[in-house]
């Protein structure tokens, strides 16, 4: 993994995780960042230990397993860690680059300082509750109807 130290604020403010900071905590968010770029084949997290940052994919194809079945995908804009940070569990999948990628990385101490932004804290609640119904909805859907 090839790790390059970039700061200024306007590259986050391009990434919708980042978008509703304000700009005084976005060149916060900026200087703690780090943007990495990451050979196919990088293992980003592993299942069973604690997450230790918050990852946002930039570009580049990022594979979600679990128990070494594909789980998942994490598109170019989407974040993960985010739920393991918030709860302190261990990771119940393995994130690995398919690709090359870029993605930036933000320290659990850094992450959980962004929540003092109301409006970062109600954009995460927010994103998190859509991907909740989302499963919800493909898992009734699937399953048929619930009692």
């Amino acid at each position: 993994m090839r790790l390059t130290r970039r700061t200024p604020s306007d590259d986050l403010a391009a990434l919708a995780w980042f978008a509703p900071l304000s700009p005084l905590a976005r060149r916060a968010a900026a200087r703690r960042a780090d943007w990495c770029s990451v050979p196919a084949g990088t293992q980003l997290q592993r299942q069973g230990l604690h997450a230790r940052w918050l990852w946002v994919v930039v570009d580049g194809v990022v594979e979600v397993h679990h128990d070494g079945e594909l789980v998942g995908m994490v598109p170019p804009g989407r974040a993960f860690g985010e739920v393991e940070l918030m709860l302190g569990t261990p990771s119940p999948v393995e994130v690995v680059a398919a690709t090359d990628a870029t993605v930036v990385s933000l320290s659990a101490a850094a992450f959980h300082g962004l929540f003092e932004e109301p409006s970062f804290a109600a954009a995460v609640a927010k994103r998190l509750a859509g991907d909740c119904y989302s499963a919800r909805t493909t898992t009734t859907a699937s399953s048929g109807p619930s009692a």
